[in-house]
């Protein structure tokens, strides 16, 4: 069973072609926990309008550690 634990908002980068120069969109970053199974354990699923990523219990503690250098 999925559980949804939050959503961050955001914004997406949209390129212009042929010029250096970005627009923006406003997104959001919806939150999952979810089981992976025995191999896995807890996951943290992170979707956007148009993509996944999934993310073992240690991925998000590495990734908790990277963001805290910022």
């Amino acid at each position: 069973m999925a559980t949804q634990l939050g959503i961050i908002k955001g914004r997406q980068e949209i390129p212009q072609k042929g010029i250096m120069k970005s627009e923006y969109k406003d997104s959001e970053l919806v939150l999952t926990r979810f089981s992976g199974g025995t191999k896995n354990g807890t996951m943290l699923q992170i979707s956007t309008e148009n993509d996944h990523i999934q993310l073992t219990v240690q991925q998000v503690r590495d990734l908790i550690d990277t963001l805290e250098k910022l």
